[in-house]
């Protein structure tokens, strides 16, 4: 790895590090207090830990076969374990959002949808134009700048499940009524 391309990915992870500092504080309603969640909800998010878990395991697993047995890799190795992670973070966050145990109780989700969309959006744009230069596939392979595709497509895939949940939550709100 050349000295620029480690330089941008740790910045890009100190940068999306702070990102998420600043978005954990705004998104409270009582900047002061902590998080903090019911008893059922953090069971519940125990479980989506353990599911998490067991698909980065699982992934890592499939992952190293199917690297030993290609004679070219599909991937650079830091894009292959970014995916995984990504992997693991979706199934946490997927299956919290469908026990309802994503939000703290002192948590505002309108200010983390808009964070989650402009995440999204940001990370979209910065993959276009890299898309455009062509430096996503190089020589038949995902190279290291499909981390910002990978995160979009995270971002896109958590707003979709709240928009779902949401939308089913509503309907059994109305037919309740």
């Amino acid at each position: 790895m050349n000295g620029y391309l480690l330089a941008g990915t740790i910045t890009g992870v100190v940068v999306g590090l702070v990102i998420a500092a600043v978005a954990m504080t705004f998104t409270k309603k009582n900047r002061k207090e902590k998080f903090t969640y019911d008893e059922r909800q953090k069971t519940a998010r125990g479980e989506g830990y353990k599911y998490a878990f067991f698909t980065l395991v699982i992934y890592n697993a499939a992952y190293g076969i199917i690297d030993m047995s290609l004679t070219k890799p599909w991937t650079e190795n830091m894009t292959g374990m970014m995916i995984g992670v990504c992997l693991a973070i979706l199934v946490h966050v997927v299956y919290c959002i469908w026990h309802e145990c994503y939000f703290s109780m002192n948590e505002e989700p309108v200010k983390v949808l808009a964070f989650f969309g402009i995440i999204s959006v940001i990370n979209v744009i910065i993959a276009v134009i890299q898309g455009l230069h062509g430096e996503l596939i190089e020589n038949g392979m995902l190279t290291n700048n499909c981390a910002n595709l990978i995160v979009a497509v995270m971002f896109g895939v958590i707003l979709f499940a709240l928009a779902v949940k949401g939308y089913v939550k509503k309907e059994a709100a109305e037919e309740e009524e």
